[in-house]
C-alpha cells in the first residue's frame, strides 16, 4: 500500500535514485518531477508529460524512512527471489 500519497514502489525507486547518487532532498525533487526516465520508472509519466507530481515535503517524509541498510535487504531478497525463478 505504501504511504499517504505515496506507493511503495515510489519510495523504493526514489530512495535507490538518493542514495545511488548521493542526492539530497532538492535534486530528488528536481528528478522525480522532470526527469522523464525516472518518471517512466516510477509509472507517472504520460504521453502528454502530464502526469502524478510530487511535493519536496512529501518526498523528504517518505524517502527519509528507508536507508541504506533497508535497501540492501530488499536488494538480498530480490536477488535470492530471482536465482530461485531461474
Amino acid at each position: 500500500m505504501g504511504r499517504y500519497g505515496m506507493k511503495l514502489w515510489y519510495i523504493l525507486v526514489l530512495s535507490a535514485v538518493r542514495l545511488g547518487l548521493d542526492a539530497d532532498y532538492d535534486r530528488l525533487d528536481d528528478f522525480v518531477n522532470h526527469l522523464k526516465l525516472i518518471r517512466q520508472i516510477l509509472g507517472v509519466e504520460t504521453i502528454f508529460g502530464e502526469g502524478k507530481r510530487f511535493s519536496r515535503q512529501s518526498i523528504k517524509d517518505k524517502v527519509s524512512l528507508l536507508d541504506e541498510e533497508i535497501i540492501n535487504k530488499v536488494n538480498e531478497v530480490v536477488v535470492r527471489l530471482n536465482w530461485q525463478v531461474v
